[in-house]
């Protein structure tokens, strides 16, 4: 199934069509934050953009354009139900490497490898600091889990996807 990357404004999911601003193959490279700070960029199936005039269409930004002329894109009616699985997947990867990015991921993973080949898997033989920085990464790890199985839950997706409110609490980190 083609997928593509969409940005809407987020305060637009209220919506129950919002409006596309932008989309592009899912393999683009693409910034998050390419259409600015307002807006929210989701992975979905591409059938759920629709390209269907409508009323709230009339006037863009500050141009009148004499409805039913242009067809501007919007999501379909349906597309909470039908994108469900794309989007909640797509936002949990975006929170996920927000507070954990791939090459700190990995390296989570080699000082863990580190600990354990120097101390032994008996925790309680580690030095505190190594102890420590073991409950740091647990922690890290224990939002990726809980992220991830928060997305698998969503089979219908919240008004607002992007919320926190939707979402385990975002982990802070102390560099």
């Amino acid at each position: 199934m083609r997928k593509s990357k969409i940005f809407v404004e987020t305060r637009n999911f209220a919506d129950d069509r919002p409006l596309v601003l932008a989309y592009y193959e899912s393999s683009s490279d693409i910034a998050i934050d390419e259409h600015g700070h307002d807006t929210t960029m989701m992975l979905v199936p591409h059938d759920v953009i629709t390209f269907e005039s409508s009323e709230e269409d009339r006037v863009t930004g500050g141009i009148s354009i004499r409805p039913g002329s242009m067809k501007l894109p919007r999501l379909a009616a349906d597309w909470r139900n039908r994108a469900a699985a794309d989007v909640a997947a797509a936002e949990a990867d975006r929170r996920i490497i927000e507070v954990l990015p791939p090459l700190e991921q990995v390296g989570t993973l080699q000082e863990l490898l580190d600990f354990v080949t120097k101390y032994g898997v008996e925790q309680a033989s580690w030095p505190p600091d190594a102890r420590a920085r073991k409950a740091e990464i647990d922690a890290l790890w224990n939002y990726v889990k809980a992220v991830r199985e928060r997305a698998r839950a969503m089979k219908t997706l919240p008004r607002n996807p992007t919320s926190d409110n939707n979402w385990p609490t975002r982990i802070v980190k102390h560099d």
